[in-house]
């Protein structure tokens, strides 16, 4: 990521590895040139989450690691974010991210999720 870029992130979709949860996962979130990350998003129990964390980059975007917190979850007021996850470029400043969400929570299940970005 360059030097003052900024991305806006659309969550859309996640497809989980147990039933019973959301696939439909809308939000957004913005990410600063310095891997600072905050969104919101309806979670995969629907209610409403809120995150934040830091977001590390491979030199070339292609892969990230985002690690902090989010709540919304019945099981506790924060849960622990530990996000990888892998670009696909679409055009010079769009692109598909896909997310594997890791199960936390016991109940819970993993996932992966799928989000657009756009940078400036």
């Amino acid at each position: 990521m360059s030097a003052g870029a900024l991305i806006l992130g659309i969550h859309m979709l996640s497809a989980h590895a147990r039933p019973g949860f959301e696939t439909v996962t809308a939000g957004v979130y913005l990410q600063s040139s310095s891997g600072l990350t905050a969104g919101v998003l309806r979670n995969s129990e629907g209610r409403l989450s809120l995150y934040a964390g830091q977001t590390w980059h491979t030199a070339d975007g292609r892969f990230a690691l985002t690690v902090g917190g989010i709540t919304g979850y019945r099981s506790a007021r924060v849960v622990p974010l530990v996000i990888p996850s892998m670009r696909v470029l679409l055009a010079p400043n769009t692109a598909l991210r896909l997310s594997g969400l890791p199960q936390v929570q016991r109940g819970g299940s993993a996932a992966l999720h799928l989000s657009i970005e756009l940078s400036n």
